[in-house]
């Protein structure tokens, strides 16, 4: 029978220390990428096994080149998620009322970005993490793997299999960047160049 564990990334935690980061980076609000390199940085601190550094720096990169930083920072009051965040958030905590859940964890989060599309955070998860269902797994595991008020087994084995219809439907979004990707290394050097106004990247 699977035991509680404690939880060492509570959400609640996660996302007060992520407003203070944002506001001191003077961020104008709290986007599914913010939320993915908070994390990660918080699961290297916990973890000294734990390493992707590889995939901080490409967050970093798509953090600097899409988020513009104010001139002063915001108060802690004034920020806000951004759209896509906020969605997820709240088709997580549909899932936790459907699966008799005690409250939204990080990995169900998680689990929700990667079921976002047109989404960099998504988008940069599937580009350098090879196996997403471990890279979930461990991610669990730190969230107290088993938050339920009880430790029903069925219930546990729910959670598991809804994790992973999940990523599932996760895989077959992802294959739309797949296609992407594909149908701009077929084009000519001269369409590459074009500036697609239309494809969300560009933002």
């Amino acid at each position: 029978m699977p035991r509680k564990k404690k939880n060492k990334l509570p959400l609640d935690e996660i996302i007060a220390g992520l407003h203070k980061y944002v506001q001191a980076s003077c961020y104008d609000c709290i986007t599914p990428e913010l939320f993915v390199y908070y994390v990660l940085e918080e699961w290297m601190i916990l973890d000294g096994d734990f390493s992707y550094n590889d995939v901080m720096q490409e967050f970093e990169v798509i953090i600097s080149e899409t988020m513009e930083r104010l001139p002063e920072p915001l108060e802690l009051g004034e920020l806000e998620l951004s759209y896509e965040l906020g969605q997820c958030f709240l088709r997580a905590r549909e899932a936790m009322e459907k699966l008799g859940t005690k409250e939204v964890t990080v990995t169900q989060l998680m689990c929700e970005i990667l079921c976002t599309d047109e989404c960099w955070a998504n988008f940069l998860l599937r580009d350098n993490i090879d196996d997403l269902e471990f890279f979930l797994e461990e991610l669990n595991g730190l969230c107290g793997n088993l938050p339920y008020e009880d430790e029903d087994v069925a219930k546990y084995a729910e959670f598991a299999e809804a994790r992973n219809g999940i990523l599932d439907l996760a895989q077959e979004l992802g294959k739309h960047f797949s296609e992407m990707s594909d149908m701009m290394e077929d084009e000519e050097p001269s369409e590459r160049g074009k500036r697609n106004p239309d494809d969300w990247r560009n933002g």
